[in-house]
């Protein structure tokens, strides 16, 4: 079954430079290999959504340079519909400088047009959001334009909101929100609680709720993600995998989780679809080359419970 999924936000050419160690201040180290890929928090999300079987249309802006075409083409290639991505005439295509050392990673960001895409924007392309099923979001994108999103879609679709990176929000902004998926220093963020236990989940879950949110999840890598049932904290348990790079394992797990949520599966049998799909993501290198389709995650879950 295809559902069509909104997915507005970022979309940059991600610089992968895989290294030994970090340079100190004033140091030169040589890194192992380059790499230059398609990304954004966004992009990945939508080919995420995609590479499972969704009718994705991705909304979002590009700048007038060479990256531009090189984005785009990508998404043709994964079946994405770029109908609604624009382009700034004089700006650069978002671009990050990622780090990769012993499966960890660090994030460099010019975001170029992807902080001109406008309020003004989202609203000259409401037809074609309103058009889609539901809408994921991000926080790569100014957060007026954010809020312009939500404004328009509140109460017409289902809203994904994977509210990363962390950044102060307006009153009210996640009033309306149907799912939130932060990780554990963006729950941290928002709540201002530290996680320890269960007990410390449970309460901090109910006070996502308390700011509008219908469903607020919480991923904890190989810990696991937290859930409300019937007001009680559960934990689906994540998968051990050997990670050789985890840059938009994330990314993955918010694209997958939208859509599977969007086609019918409850609440833990999307979470435990989604963190499949993110720990296989965590197996190799790259954002979106590193994102599994449907069939490889369904045989990870035969062979891994």
């Amino acid at each position: 079954m295809r559902t069509p999924i909104v997915i507005a936000g970022s979309l940059n050419m991600d610089f992968v430079v895989q290294m030994q160690a970090l340079p100190e201040p004033g140091e030169t180290v040589r890194g192992r290999d380059f790499q230059l890929l398609p990304g954004g928090k966004g992009a990945n999300q939508a080919v995420a959504a995609a590479r499972s079987g969704a009718e994705v249309h991705m909304f979002g802006q590009v700048g007038n340079d060479p990256y531009a075409e090189f984005v785009k083409d990508n998404f043709r290639a994964n079946g994405i519909n770029v109908d609604g991505i624009l382009t700034d005439p004089k700006a650069a295509t978002g671009l990050a400088f990622i780090f990769v050392e012993g499966g960890d990673n660090r994030i460099l960001l010019a975001s170029g047009a992807n902080d001109t895409f406008s309020p003004e924007q989202v609203e000259a392309l409401s037809e074609q959001i309103l058009a889609c099923d539901a809408v994921l979001l991000q926080n790569e994108n100014r957060v007026e334009t954010l809020a312009k999103t939500f404004a328009l879609c509140r109460g017409k679709m289902p809203i994904f909101l994977n509210p990363a990176p962390a950044m102060a929000y307006p009153d009210g902004l996640m009033d309306g929100v149907d799912y939130l998926t932060p990780n554990q220093s963006e729950y941290e963020f928002y709540t201002q609680r530290s996680l320890a236990d269960l007990a410390d989940l449970e309460t901090g879950l109910k006070a996502l709720q308390g700011l509008g949110v219908r469903e607020p999840l919480i991923t904890l890598g190989t810990r696991g993600v937290a859930y409300l049932d019937a007001g009680r904290a559960q934990l689906v348990p994540g998968f051990k995998v050997e990670t050789v790079d985890s840059t938009g394992a994330g990314d993955t797990f918010s694209g997958c989780f939208a859509y599977r949520r969007m086609v019918g599966d409850d609440l833990p049998t999307a979470i435990r679809y989604a963190q499949a799909a993110a720990a296989l993501a965590c197996t190799r290198l790259g954002a979106q080359a590193a994102i599994p389709r449907a069939s490889e995650v369904l045989r990870f879950l035969e062979q891994n419970g």
